[in-house]
C-alpha cells in the first residue's frame, strides 16, 4: 500500500486524513519498506486543512543493510 486513507478527527480539526508512504528518493513506495510519510488533512467537504512530513524510523536490520552498501570505512565518526 503506497498510501491510506484514516476516517475520523485529525489534529488540525479535520474529517479525515491521507498518508503517502515514500522511500529514500521521494519515489512513491510499499508502507513496509517507507522512510518518509507525508499526511494531509482535509475537511468534511474535502477542503485541505494542512500537511505534515516526517521520517519513519529505519528498523536495525535495514540500516545495516543500507550501511553495508557503502563498504568498508565509508562511515567515520568525527567530533565538532
Amino acid at each position: 500500500m503506497t498510501s491510506e486513507r484514516r476516517d475520523g478527527p485529525t489534529p488540525a480539526g479535520g474529517a479525515y486524513s491521507e498518508a503517502v508512504y515514500m522511500d529514500d528518493h521521494g519515489e512513491l513506495c510499499e508502507k513496509e519498506v517507507a522512510t518518509q510519510v507525508w499526511i494531509t488533512e482535509y475537511d468534511a467537504d474535502g477542503k485541505w486543512l494542512g500537511e505534515t512530513v516526517g521520517n519513519l524510523t529505519i528498523p536495525a536490520d535495514r540500516l545495516r543493510e543500507r550501511l553495508s552498501d557503502w563498504g568498508p570505512g565509508s562511515l567515520r565518526v568525527t567530533k565538532p
